[in-house]
């Protein structure tokens, strides 16, 4: 009997030793996982309690945890950097200095004819466009010039059959690099320029030019600061009168002065279309040499005889008072060939005026008994 108490001794202490193993561990994970405040939920910035009931709802309390306390805390939010919209970007600049190679018309009528459609392409402001438009009639009319280089043109265009507009282009110098003998010049000594026509107007305080160069007509302009004041200059006399459209007008002027001296007034204009220098030269012009000197002396001569085709009705000549000691005649020479005689302007017919006006009675049709003046 005794052995077995021992056994049954020895298997009381395991069970013993086992069951203090076991509420050890089980008071180790009690102490450990038993929270001892309420559990933090994430949840838009509220806090709950795990050992509430469902049923038994708490107020809402929202909790402040510093960043650095609590790994749940959202981060920053980093700042978003909107897109910084860029500048519109200049117009291209470039050099104009191939010339002739992408021609925007092949001839001056061409370019004409095409003229309000450049126009209209162009910046500049549409009273000035207008204005171009009227002023440049058949293209004649401009100022000749001389595109030095590296002058520079606002805009220009180019090509013929697919145009397109240049932008803030510079003229470009064209070497000359040997005479026409052949000797050479000096690298940089001479260069070549572009011919071309212009025409000019000032608005709002700023001066527009307009370009047709001659060599590949591209139409061109530029702008700068209005020029000065001009100083006062002569007061011109104008004589006007109509004419046929389509016809002819010969005039001329008679003097025992010889010709009438250089001046800013010696000018004609066709309706509304710009002032040109006197046009069409004509040799043989023959106007009744004999009543003009019977006006003005024997001595008397022709140093101007002009004859050129009429484009508007509104026909006006001028000159500088130096003509009120000449005679001026003008006679007018229809489509279909008939002419009128001459209408005679003699010094005592001024009177001092600056502007006469011709009317269309003094127009009587050449028979071949004309009366031997009309004034």
């Amino acid at each position: 009997m005794k052995p077995l108490f021992r056994e049954k001794k020895a298997k009381g202490k395991l069970f013993a030793l086992i069951a203090l193993l076991v509420i050890g561990l089980a008071a180790l994970t009690w102490y450990w996982y038993y929270p001892k405040e309420p559990l933090v939920r994430r949840f838009s910035g509220r806090v709950s309690s795990s050992a509430s009931a469902p049923s038994q709802a708490r107020p809402e309390t929202k909790v402040v945890v510093p960043p650095e306390a609590h790994p749940l805390v959202p981060p920053k939010k980093k700042e978003v950097k909107r897109p910084v919209p860029k500048p519109a970007r200049p117009a291209a600049t470039g050099r104009w200095q191939h010339w002739g190679a992408a021609p925007y018309a092949r001839s001056l009528a061409e370019a004409c004819k095409k003229a309000p459609a450049a126009i209209d392409g162009f910046s500049m402001p549409q009273v000035v466009k207008e204005h171009f438009k009227r002023a440049l009639g058949d293209c004649t009319g401009g100022a000749v010039v001389w595109l030095t280089p590296e002058e520079p043109l606002e805009q220009m265009w180019s090509g013929g059959r697919h145009p397109h507009l240049m932008n803030r282009i510079a003229v470009a110098r064209l070497p000359v690099l040997r005479s026409p003998d052949g000797r050479p010049y000096r690298k940089g000594a001479v260069a070549e320029t572009a011919k071309a026509l212009s025409w000019t107007f000032a608005y709002e305080g700023k001066t527009y030019v307009l370009y047709l160069p001659l060599v590949c007509f591209n139409w061109s302009w530029q702008s700068g600061p209005a020029a000065a004041p001009a100083l006062p200059q002569e007061k011109c006399v104008e004589l006007s009168f109509d004419a046929p459209v389509g016809g002819n007008v010969r005039w001329g002027v008679g003097s025992t002065k010889g010709p009438l001296p250089p001046s800013v007034c010696n000018a004609q204009r066709q309706g509304s279309l710009a002032w040109t220098a006197w046009l069409g030269d004509c040799d043989i012009c023959n106007p009744d040499l004999g009543y003009i000197r019977g006006i003005l002396g024997s001595t008397a001569e022709i140093p101007h005889k002009y004859l050129y085709p009429v484009l508007a009705r509104r026909q006006t000549l001028r000159f500088s008072t130096a003509i009120w000691s000449r005679v001026v005649y003008i006679c007018l020479e229809y489509p279909d060939g008939t002419q009128t005689c001459g209408v005679y302007m003699r010094p005592q017919d001024w009177r001092g005026r600056y502007h006469v006006d011709i009317p269309d009675s003094f127009w009587i049709t050449d028979g071949g008994n004309c009366p031997s003046a009309a004034h």
